[in-house]
Order: C-alpha cells, then structure tokens, then sequence
C-alpha cells in the first residue's frame, strides 16, 4: 500500500480554492475541499489508477478529476505525493512543481 502525502503548495492550492469559493458560500467551499481530499483516498491501495498527465508524458506524473479540479500527483516507490490541484480552466500547470 502506498502512502498518500500532499506537497506545501498543494495543500496551498486546497486553501486557496476554499478562499475563493467561501466568498460566495463557506458551506460549498468546505464541501468542495473535502470531496478533493476524498477523490485521493483511493490512492493507497491503487496509486497508479489515474491518467498520464498529458502536458508531461510521464508515467509517474499523473492526475484524477474531481469536478472542475485536477489533482496531479507523482508516483514514487511507496508513496504518492500531491503535487497540485489545478482548475482545469486555467492553461499551465505550474511545471516548477515538478522538477
């Protein structure tokens, strides 16, 4: 089973998308930050369950879709790191994350 852990400027993207939604209504930002967290869970047991994030073709660089969000996360040996969580409207992803 590997270990699911967010990266500083994932759970930064978390409070930012809360920040952004709770301006309009706390009670859907909560619950949009919890379905984020909740889409990863699955993650310990099948790490490799998510798609090959495209703007890098490669195999352990990958992302799953809650919403209008992306969560792109890295494989490693035994552990999955949260990278970012990306609205999908928004052009690049913020590649310095990833070297």
């Amino acid at each position: 089973m590997a270990q699911v852990d967010w990266s500083l400027p994932a759970l930064e993207d978390l409070d930012s998308i809360h920040d952004y939604i709770a301006r309009d209504s706390r009670f859907h930002a909560r619950r949009a930050v919890e379905r984020i967290i909740e889409r990863t869970k699955g993650l310990e047991k099948f790490p490799a369950r998510g798609r090959i994030v495209a703007e890098f073709c490669d195999p352990h660089i990958r992302e799953l879709k809650e919403g209008s969000y992306r969560i792109v996360y890295r494989l490693l040996r035994e552990e999955v790191v949260v990278v970012c969580v990306w609205h999908s409207a928004r052009r690049m992803l913020p590649v310095k994350r990833f070297e």
